[in-house]
């Protein structure tokens, strides 16, 4: 039986690490800046940056209240972002907020932070995974078969 579960979800469990992981690959980008430095001006990649996280962090905001209302209700969020990715929170993160990070730091090397985000996610969000099942059912496995990006 999966244990009860908070409307934050798995998402501490998944942030510190990631956070963690996030702020050793700037401090270590500097520390290098050469060799991960992506050879584009700054001026070119400052907008495409500005844009990613700007949309990702409104992404990120619109599925945080679409899924606190729906936790409220005791129902499961499947439309909107939702209809998109069963977690679009997580996925401003992966594909929008990251990359525009890494744009605006010029860093291939802070772009891997999506990766082991998106591998961070994939593995600790198996107890939620869990939890939903055990809630909703054949409404979640039916939700999962609908949604747009499954491996989100």
């Amino acid at each position: 039986m999966a244990k009860k579960m908070t409307a934050m979800g798995t998402g501490p469990a998944t942030a510190v690490p990631a956070f963690t992981y996030l702020v050793l690959v700037i401090v270590l980008d500097y520390v290098l800046r050469p060799q991960f430095k992506m050879h584009a001006s700054f001026d070119t990649l400052l907008p495409w940056g500005i844009v990613l996280i700007a949309v990702g962090f409104v992404a990120l905001g619109v599925s945080a209240v679409q899924m606190l209302r729906a936790f409220k209700r005791h129902d499961l969020a499947t439309t909107g972002l939702y209809a998109i990715a069963p977690n679009p929170m997580f996925m401003s993160y992966v594909i929008l907020i990251l990359p525009g990070l890494s744009l605006l730091l010029r860093s291939w090397l802070v772009l891997t932070s999506s990766v082991v985000f998106y591998v961070l996610i994939r593995i600790m969000s198996r107890p939620e995974e869990e939890w939903l099942k055990q809630e909703f059912g054949e409404r979640y496995l039916d939700y999962r078969r609908r949604v747009l990006l499954k491996f989100l």
